[in-house]
């Protein structure tokens, strides 16, 4: 049954299986039988949902990137990150072996909710790192060429010669008003498929933050107060890190080999160790 039904408990499995065989069962028992076959509890892994379409473009991305021959040290990522005010526990535990983390029957699918928050905008580069930009309402393309691209994307991609800039394949992004911007300034553009943050290194950056965050107990008293304390954790992050991740494995290289290994589908998140070890 646990190895059927993966998110069933210890005492969900005790109440099944006394009145099933008549031999008596207790929660602990069940515990160290499952360890006994290497079944640990972890804690199910949350991804944005991805369909059929989106695993067959990031799967034809990887192929068409498997050999890339462009240094990724020039490659400027870009992301819009939520960070919740506060988040209910709400998690679910599966039992699984080791390496079995991103199996589908491992994963939780759920979008980007409305809890209270703070979007902010950045990007980071083997050279450097942009401020933190707090992005209030709903961002369009006009607004995104306006206060982002203009004043912020293109002074960075000047600074470092060479520079490819990389956003994903969102709707705002790829609006006829953000390429006709970005074709007038010359800029080098990475493609990039949509629905895949495991590839992008800026996402591991993010998760990075996101785990300072969460040593701090304090509630934060205000979405001003809250943006602070994530400004204050993306400047103290150290440079030489983020350059570490670049070089660590060859960058993207090993993680485009896990998406075809993956078929398109989720992947282990292979460079977030670099960040957090």
């Amino acid at each position: 049954m646990a190895v059927n039904e993966l998110t069933v408990s210890s005492r969900q499995l005790a109440a099944h299986w006394s009145p099933a065989t008549s031999v008596l069962m207790t929660a602990s028992s069940i515990r160290r039988s499952l360890l006994h076959r290497i079944l640990r509890a972890k804690v199910l892994l949350y991804r944005i949902p991805i369909t059929a379409n989106h695993r067959r473009l990031c799967l034809q991305w990887a192929h068409e990137h498997r050999v890339w021959q462009a240094d990724w040290h020039q490659v400027v990522f870009s992301d819009e990150s939520r960070f919740n005010l506060w988040d209910h526990d709400g998690r679910i535990h599966v039992r699984r072996s080791a390496g079995e983390r991103c199996l589908p029957e491992c994963v939780i699918e759920r979008h980007s909710g409305l809890t209270p928050g703070v979007m902010v905008w950045d990007v980071i580069s083997y050279h450097g790192r942009s401020n933190l930009l707090r992005i209030e309402g709903n961002l369009n393309s006009s607004r995104y060429v306006r206060e982002i691209l203009q004043p912020e994307v293109v002074p960075f991609l000047q600074g470092i010669p060479g520079a490819i800039f990389q956003q994903d394949n969102a709707h705002l992004h790829v609006a006829k008003t953000v390429r006709d911007f970005c074709s007038a300034q010359d800029m080098q553009l990475l493609p990039w498929p949509a629905y895949s943050p495991d590839m992008s290194p800026i996402e591991y950056v993010r998760d990075l933050v996101g785990r300072h965050l969460a040593r701090d107990p304090r509630p934060a008293a205000s979405k001003d107060e809250f943006l602070l304390r994530i400004q204050a954790i993306w400047n103290s992050l150290l440079q030489a890190d983020i350059q570490n991740m670049f070089d660590s494995m060859h960058m993207l290289q090993y993680a485009i080999a896990a998406l075809i290994a993956a078929r398109g589908g989720y992947t282990k998140l292979y460079l977030l160790s670099c960040l957090c070890t």
